[in-house]
């Protein structure tokens, strides 16, 4: 089996067209987002606190970034994330991911849950399906989907989306609605043999 390629998070993320026009790239697109995912994994809680974050830790950050008009302010996180593609970002967020779970030889659980309260009048409640990993504690994929019977395509395209193939073990139970979501409900394990996460 042929090694796969390594991917860095900074690959990624340069694979983002950058939304600002003009004069206004005062610190460069990926060092921007590099910082902001590194601060939400430190658990930040705003773009004052991915700033203030990112002050305290320059020295880290400058090992492997640039950085040369020094750390963004709060309103630069702001201003690039409030016209960023999400998409896109999404995209080359879980191409970065799906690598890092292969290389943990992680194991996803999938659940799907309907959102409490998210029923307006006579309009069904939202409907959501999440692909965790669980050692490492992230989520891969979160989908909204018309309703529970989309759960296991939603699931599947979530799979190849995060490196995936195929169709996995656990949803080849066939049509039997109880027998999937049996499974879901025990942390539906996509790392076997026939899986490739």
């Amino acid at each position: 089996m042929a090694a796969r390629k390594k991917t860095t998070l900074v690959q990624c993320l340069s694979e983002i067209d950058d939304p600002r026009v003009g004069n206004g790239k005062r610190h460069d697109l990926v060092e921007v987002l590099v910082i902001a995912v590194c601060a939400i994994f430190a658990e930040v809680q705003g773009f004052e606190d991915m700033a203030e974050w990112a002050q305290v830790k320059e020295a880290w950050l400058r090992r492997f970034l640039r950085l040369e008009n020094g750390i963004p302010s709060h309103d630069t996180f702001n201003r690039i994330f409030r016209i960023l593609d999400p998409k896109h970002f999404e995209q080359a967020f879980r191409r970065w991911v799906s690598g890092v779970v292969r290389a943990f030889g992680g194991q996803v659980s999938v659940d799907g849950k309907s959102l409490r309260g998210s029923a307006v009048g006579a309009e069904n409640p939202v409907h959501m399906v999440s692909a965790f990993a669980t050692g490492l504690g992230i989520v891969l994929g979160q989908e909204k989907v018309a309703d529970k019977s989309n759960e296991i395509v939603c699931h599947e395209r979530n799979r190849r989306s995060a490196g995936g193939s195929g169709v996995s073990p656990e949803m080849r139970v066939g049509p039997s609605r109880p027998a999937y979501r049996s499974r879901l409900q025990t942390a539906t394990s996509c790392g076997g043999k026939e899986s490739s996460w």
